[in-house]
C-alpha cells in the first residue's frame, strides 16, 4: 500500500548531478514558457522538466536533450504541452497550497482527534498498557491503515491527505513529489525535520506519532494537547516537575484512568508504577536531587 512515506524522504534529484527521465522543478518566478526554459538551461543537466510556480498556479514542460558526448544540447526545447495526468496532479498539488496557505511550507505539526482513525476514546491507557499489549497493538493497527488510506487521512491532516493524492497521480507520469527541486520545500518534505501527528483524546491526551525517515514511530503519550508530561509506560522511571507545563492535566489523567497515586512533592521527583491487572495502576512518586532536568520524552 502507498503511504506518505514513499515521499517525504527523499533526497532533491539535483544532488546525484543527473536528472531521472522526468523531474519536477519549483520555480516561483517562472511565470511563462520561456522563464521555465532559461530555469532548466540553468540546470546544465539533460532530461525532461516540469517547471511550476505554486503561486501563479502554472506548470510548464521543458525537455533538454543529451548531446553526442552526453551532456545537455545548448538550449532546451520548450513549449511541448503539459500531459492531462500531470496537468491533473499539479492542481492536486496546487489546491493543497491554496487550501493551507500559509501553513503550506512550515506545518510540520498536526493535532486531531483519536476517532479521526476510529479510537481508542482513552489514549491513557495505551501508554500504562506498553507497546506489548493488545491495546497498543490495536491502535497501532489503525493508525497504519489509515496514514494508507487518502480518506481517513482527511480527518487527520487535509494537509498531508492533500499532498498524498498527488503524489499518487504524480506517479501514474513517472514523477514523485519527493524527487521535487523545492525552492521552498514545504517541512514535510525536509529531512531535517520530522513531521509529528497528534492524536488526542476529548481529554488533551495525547498520542505523538513522528515520521523520521520515512516510518511512523510511536512516541508516547503526552497530556495538555501533547505539550505536558509523557505518561509512564511499564519499565519507566521517569523524573517530573511540579511545576511542569500541563502537570495539574496529567496528574488528572492518571486518576481518571484508575491510577492510584501516592502523595505530589514539591520540586523534583521520580514517578514509579507498579502493575494491576496488565497495566500501570499505581503510583509513587518520590522527591530528586533538585538540580536534575525531568524528562518528557
Amino acid at each position: 500500500m502507498k503511504s506518505l512515506m514513499l515521499f517525504v524522504a527523499a533526497a532533491f534529484f539535483l544532488l546525484s548531478g543527473h536528472a531521472s527521465s522526468a523531474a519536477l522543478v519549483q520555480c516561483e518566478s517562472c511565470t511563462s514558457q520561456s522563464l521555465a526554459a532559461s530555469r532548466v538551461e540553468g540546470l546544465k543537466i539533460p532530461g525532461e522538466f516540469y517547471v511550476f510556480s505554486l503561486e501563479a498556479g502554472v506548470i510548464f514542460k521543458v525537455r533538454r536533450l543529451a548531446g553526442k558526448s552526453g551532456n545537455p544540447s545548448p538550449l532546451p526545447k520548450a513549449g511541448e504541452p503539459v500531459e492531462a495526468a500531470v496537468k491533473e496532479a499539479f492542481l492536486q498539488l496546487l489546491g493543497a497550497y491554496r487550501r493551507n496557505s500559509p501553513d503550506f511550507y512550515a506545518q510540520s505539526a498536526f493535532i486531531a482527534p483519536i476517532d479521526a482513525i476510529g479510537g481508542p476514546s482513552d489514549v491513557v491507557e495505551i501508554s500504562l498498557a506498553g507497546e506489548h499489549s493488545g491495546k497498543f497493538s490495536g491502535f497501532r493497527n489503525r493508525f497504519d491503515l489509515c496514514v494508507s488510506d487518502i480518506a481517513c487521512m482527511e480527518g487527520v491532516s487535509t494537509l498531508i491527505a492533500a499532498l498524498r493524492q498527488a503524489e499518487d497521480t504524480f506517479q501514474t507520469s513517472g514523477l514523485t513529489l519527493g524527487l521535487v527541486d523545492w525552492e521552498h520545500a514545504p517541512a514535510v518534505f525536509n529531512r531535517n525535520v520530522n513531521t509529528r501527528i497528534f492524536l488526542c483524546d476529548s481529554h488533551a491526551n495525547c498520542i505523538k506519532m513522528e515520521l523520521v525517515n520515512g516510518s511512523w514511530l510511536y512516541r508516547g503519550v503526552y497530556a495538555d494537547q501533547g505539550n505536558g508530561p509523557r505518561y509512564p509506560q511499564p519499565g519507566e522511571d521517569l523524573t517530573y516537575h511540579s511545576d511542569d507545563q500541563g502537570f495539574e492535566a496529567f496528574e488528572s489523567g492518571l486518576r481518571n484512568a484508575g491510577v492510584v497515586l501516592g502523595e505530589r512533592p514539591a520540586g523534583r521527583f521520580s514517578l514509579r508504577c507498579a502493575h494491576v491487572e496488565g497495566r500501570l495502576g499505581h503510583c509513587e512518586m518520590t522527591p530528586k536531587d533538585s538540580g536534575e532536568p525531568s524528562r518528557k520524552e
